[in-house]
């Protein structure tokens, strides 16, 4: 966390993004509506932060390092090193800003920073299971900025 301090207190803002891939990629939870964010999303989503907040300072964390690392890392400032989610959060949940892919993790991720949310309009997929009967405005933020691929 040294890091992200050094850079808020050089007037740079923090912005957490959470990627979620893994388990959603299986095809028995991507029948079920769960969906995973392609990379246009999060370049999109960056590039929006990054006319809110000029002086952005990008955290990745993911249950993927690997894609991670070859797809947002050219972007991203910090890709974290944790092997352990719960230090994720931590790490996620104290920057100002957020960027957020699918699934409660990512939802936490966003609330518990409080600030600018960016999330996946597409989880979960529409026309799914999943998806029958949600009202999206009682799962995200009136505030929170829905973003697709």
């Amino acid at each position: 966390m040294d890091i992200l301090r050094t850079q808020i207190s050089e007037n740079r803002t923090a912005v957490g993004i959470h990627v979620r891939r893994a388990d959603f990629l299986l095809k028995k939870h991507h029948l079920r509506g769960l969906s995973v964010a392609n990379v246009s999303y999060f370049y999109k989503a960056m590039d929006l932060m990054l006319e809110k907040y000029p002086n952005a300072f990008f955290v990745v964390a993911s249950d993927d390092k690997k894609w991670a690392k070859t797809n947002l890392g050219s972007r991203a400032d910090l890709v974290t090193p944790f092997t352990s989610p719960y230090y994720d959060l931590a790490l996620l949940a104290n920057c100002q800003h957020s960027i957020i892919s699918s699934g409660s993790f990512s939802w936490w991720v966003g609330w518990l920073a409080k600030g600018t949310t960016i999330y996946y309009e597409d989880y979960p997929r529409n026309g799914s299971s999943l998806s029958e009967g949600l009202d999206r405005s009682d799962y995200y933020y009136k505030d929170w900025i829905p973003l697709g691929d």
